[in-house]
């Protein structure tokens, strides 16, 4: 990857997010004869679900599924059911083309998002190296355009990827994505499965939903930017060829948003390259008006263990985070404000390994909520960046290139 030398108001330097709130350990408990069932949905067991999507103008719900997708309304009542998979293929297959090699394979949903404005359904799954189509919010049966020359998400059952609508350069809606491109068992990344084109899935990248209608010339999930000379563009990845990690530093995606004029992602990755490196949780961001991701940086997530919780460490693995606001009374027992946005996510202590191995991101039993304030999150950055400028710090160390900051 072309190297990213740090530009002002830039920083490659990750350090702790100010840790606003962490709760103990705590297992929830249900009282069955107080449980009330206000509806439910049961889809078919052999098709696990793994994404759902919420229309906010009607309240219809979308659920995407190992080989299929649902359509429900606010009640879940399901009022469409739409097959995905299996699908024949082979990785070694070119993109848009039959697969003569291909075999029955399930088709993981990696993303499902709702694009309520254009009145469509962006769908992609694991087979075809991660392509997408967009279908109608009414009629998902019905694939209104596909892709098939575009990987966008990862292309195996377990690598995660994160997608978020976001405003992009020049005030147009965008699909952000955080794709996992390292393929990886349960701690460290395991032999890769050879695709010719995982260069083109980019581990975070901002692409264009805007469809002229003609496949020939549709620009419909590509890069919103990319200079044919520089190689820049709205997009960050491993470095190719000798002295990649893209094979052996996965980034496991938690989530996405957008805030402030920035989108955010959540990670969990490894400490440092060193594979006998501990993972951890941080919190990566870029200017959704930066057409070449120069402003793309990263910063450490710590969920600390509060006083008097001495049975392991820190919460260091994220799994699962979400934004917005918290209600009044939880605001007031923090000291914040209900107008206050906030970053809360669910943490675990990682499994522990007494065998010697590599460290794992697996979680273990213990667990913990911690609640950041996005303005603290904010001017962590903004420290960041003066830092970087002053001369402090160094670059992201998992694009293969290791620069200083510089004055």
């Amino acid at each position: 990857m072309t190297t990213r030398r740090p530009a002002p108001g830039a920083t490659y330097l990750a350090v702790l997010v100010l840790l606003l709130a962490a709760a103990a350990p705590t297992r929830c408990r249900s009282n069955a004869a107080d449980d009330v069932i206000a509806a439910s949905f049961v889809g078919d067991a052999r098709r696990p679900f793994e994404h759902l999507a919420r229309d906010p103008d009607t309240g219809a719900l979308y659920v995407g599924a190992v080989n299929a997708l649902y359509r429900l309304d606010a009640n879940l009542t399901r009022h469409e059911a739409a097959t995905t998979g299996p699908r024949d293929d082979d990785v070694g297959c070119s993109l848009g083309r039959p697969c003569a090699t291909g075999v029955p394979t399930d088709n993981h949903n990696k993303v499902l998002v709702v694009d309520a404005a254009r009145g469509r359904l962006v769908v992609c799954g694991s087979v075809a190296h991660g392509v997408c189509d967009v279908r109608p919010l009414a009629a998902i049966s019905s694939v209104a355009r596909a892709a098939p020359t575009t990987p966008v998400a990862a292309n195996n059952a377990s690598a995660p990827t994160v997608a978020f609508l976001a405003p992009g350069p020049r005030g147009r809606s965008v699909l952000v994505v955080g794709a996992t491109v390292a393929t990886h068992d349960g701690g460290a990344a395991a032999a890769p499965t050879t695709s010719a084109y995982w260069d083109s899935v980019k581990a975070v990248a901002s692409r264009t939903l805007e469809d002229d209608g003609d496949p020939a010339t549709s620009d419909l999930f590509r890069f919103v930017a990319k200079d044919a000379v520089s190689s820049l563009g709205t997009f960050v990845g491993f470095r190719s060829g000798t002295g990649s990690h893209r094979l052996t530093y996965p980034i496991l995606y938690r989530s996405g948003f957008s805030a402030g004029g920035f989108s955010y992602l959540t990670t969990v990755q490894r400490a440092t390259l060193d594979p006998g490196a501990p993972y951890v949780s941080k919190v990566a961001r870029v200017c959704e008006a930066d057409v070449e991701y120069r402003s793309f940086s990263e910063a450490r997530l710590v969920c600390a263990a509060p006083p008097g919780d001495d049975a392991g460490g820190d919460y260091d693995v994220l799994q699962a985070a979400t934004s917005g606001r918290i209600g009044r009374d939880l605001a007031a027992d923090l000291g914040l404000t209900p107008q206050d946005e906030v970053l809360v996510g669910v943490f675990a202590r990682a499994r522990s390994d007494d065998g010697g191995g590599a460290p794992s991101w697996e979680p273990s039993g213990d667990s913990a909520l911690c609640l950041y304030r996005l303005l603290d999150v904010e001017r962590t950055f903004a420290t960041n960046e003066r830092k970087c400028r002053d001369g402090y710090g160094s670059s992201i160390y998992w694009t293969g290139t290791m620069q200083d900051c510089v004055k």
